[in-house]
C-alpha cells in the first residue's frame, strides 16, 4: 500500500499559526484599524435603480459637508483613465456607471472624507 506525504510531511499534524498568539491576546493589527497622516475614508454610492439613464449627478450638498475631500464620478474617472472598464471575461463594465445604471448597486459615485462616518453620510 503506498502512502502520499507532502514536503515536510505536514498532512495529520497541527501547524502553528506564525499569528495565532497575537490574535489570541489581541495585539494583532487589522488593516481596518490602520491610521495614517493624511489618510481618506472611501465610500460608494450604488444605484436604487434596476436600469435607467444617468442625466445628471448633483453632488453639490455632499461637496459642502465638513470633512469632504472629493466626489468622484464616471466622468470623472473617463477623464484619467480613457477606457475604464474591466471584468472577469470582457472588459465591458465600467468602474463607476457611465451615461446609465445597469442594476441595484452598481457603483455610481465615490466619496473620498478625512472621516468614516462623515464619507457614509455624503454618500
Amino acid at each position: 500500500m503506498a502512502t502520499t506525504t507532502t514536503p515536510g510531511g505536514q498532512i495529520g499534524r497541527s501547524i502553528p499559526r506564525l499569528e495565532g498568539w497575537d490574535k489570541v491576546t489581541g495585539r494583532a493589527e487589522y488593516v481596518h484599524n490602520i491610521r495614517l497622516p493624511g489618510m481618506l475614508y472611501g465610500r460608494i454610492f450604488r444605484s436604487t435603480l434596476a436600469h435607467g439613464r444617468i442625466k445628471s449627478i448633483d453632488a453639490g450638498a455632499a461637496r459642502e459637508m465638513p470633512g469632504v475631500h472629493r466626489i468622484l464620478t464616471g466622468d470623472d474617472v473617463k477623464r484619467i483613465i480613457p477606457h475604464p472598464y474591466y471584468g472577469p471575461a470582457f472588459h465591458d463594465q465600467p468602474v463607476l456607471a457611465l451615461d446609465k445604471v445597469r442594476y441595484i448597486g452598481e457603483p455610481v459615485a465615490v466619496v473620498l472624507a478625512r472621516d468614516p462616518h462623515v464619507a457614509e453620510e455624503a454618500a
